[in-house]
C-alpha cells in the first residue's frame, strides 16, 4: 500500500472477483457504483498491486470456520483476507491518481493460473 493515493473508478469496470470460501475467481461485468462491492469501500479499505493489478480485499471481516486465509499470486504477493472476496481491476497511474479499470483478460487468465491458499 501506498500512502496519499487517490483511487478513481471507471464507470461501470468489468472486474475480477475471488470468492474466499471456495477460491473461485470469477468475471464480473460493468459493475454499477450502487454495486455492494462499492459500498462496502465507503470506510475505506487496503489495496495492493500486481503488475497492472489492483487488489482490494474485501474490508468487512466476515465470519467462517478459518477467519484468516492468506492468498498467494504467483508465490510473490501474499494477501491476508479477513472478508469475503478480492477484487482485481486494471490500473493506470498518473501521478498520485490510480485509475481504476476494466480488468484486461490476460490479466483475468494471468490470475486464474497463478492464485493460491497458503
Amino acid at each position: 500500500m501506498e500512502s496519499d493515493i487517490l483511487i478513481a473508478f471507471d464507470f461501470e469496470p468489468s472486474i475480477g472477483f475471488l470468492e474466499i470460501e471456495n477460491l473461485e475467481i470469477s468475471w464480473l461485468n460493468n459493475i454499477d457504483k450502487n454495486d455492494e462491492i462499492f459500498k462496502r469501500l465507503n470506510d475505506g479499505f487496503d489495496y495492493y498491486f500486481f503488475n497492472n493489478i489492483l487488489i482490494i480485499p474485501d474490508p468487512i471481516p466476515s465470519p467462517r470456520l478459518n477467519w484468516n486465509k492468506t492468498i498467494s499470486i504467483k508465490d510473490v504477493l501474499e494477501i491476508d483476507c479477513k472478508g469475503q472476496y478480492l477484487t482485481f481491476f486494471h490500473f493506470e497511474k498518473n501521478d498520485n491518481i490510480l485509475f481504476a479499470k476494466s480488468l484486461t483478460l490476460p490479466e483475468y487468465i494471468f490470475l486464474k493460473d497463478n492464485i493460491h491458499i497458503k
